[in-house]
């Protein structure tokens, strides 16, 4: 699976390569938890841009392991990488060019999709006795589950803003669904067996630079 996202990211850029060329670093929050996102897009014309790239996974961030909460989720901010296959995933988008008379500022509306393969970390404090005064004592339980493939949409409103040259911010807010497809024998619940999904939301920011001449 590795070798086959990194082959449809080198195709990406090479489809790209004979047009307006956009490149992308980004930083994605999405209902699974956070990534980095490596990817190419192309200019069809003035109003709509293609593209797609390389998704690495993310598990460890300010000292926080896995996930921001102790709230009882099953999959939200829970994806947790324990081989290699599970660092990498795969992101394709669609942009549409809105209210475009300002030269500086390009706001757009866009479809995200992601995907990626990994399981879980999950964190609960259940009870597991009572002490003397009558307070409940609470034991930490870690458990891992999956792993699943993850498939995430969203739709939302974004906007590129002109930093200098061909260097342009770019952030993304959307909202949509997760897909969370495969087996786990300790989910007891059959639903939770061979599928599942939530709501979710993505929040993008990142840096992009254009090949070639800038427009306008």
């Amino acid at each position: 699976m590795v070798k086959n996202n990194l082959g449809i990211f080198i195709l990406c850029i090479a489809f790209c390569a004979k047009s307006q060329t956009n490149f992308q670093l980004n930083y994605n929050s999405t209902f699974s938890g956070r990534n980095i996102l490596f990817s190419s897009s192309k200019d069809i014309n003035t109003k709509y841009e293609i593209g797609g790239g390389l998704r690495i996974n993310l598990h460890n961030i300010n000292g926080k392991l896995a996930h921001p909460d102790d709230q009882f989720n099953t999959y939200k901010k829970r994806l947790f990488m324990t081989q290699p296959i599970n660092y990498f995933g795969i992101s394709g988008f669609v942009n549409r060019q809105i209210f475009s008379n300002s030269k500086t500022i390009k706001p757009y509306i866009f479809y995200d999709l992601q995907a990626t393969y990994s399981g879980t970390r999950n964190r609960f404090f259940l009870p597991y006795d009572v002490a003397l005064d009558g307070t409940i004592l609470y034991k930490e339980h870690i458990q891992f589950w999956g792993p699943f493939t993850w498939v995430e949409q969203n739709i939302g409103f974004g906007f590129k803003a002109n930093l200098f040259d061909n260097l342009y911010l770019n952030q993304r807010m959307g909202f949509g669904s997760a897909f969370i497809l495969g087996y786990e024998k300790q989910l007891l619940d059959k639903y939770f067996n061979w599928f599942a999904w939530n709501f979710s939301t993505l929040f993008t920011i990142g840096l992009e630079y254009r090949l070639g001449s800038k427009t306008e």
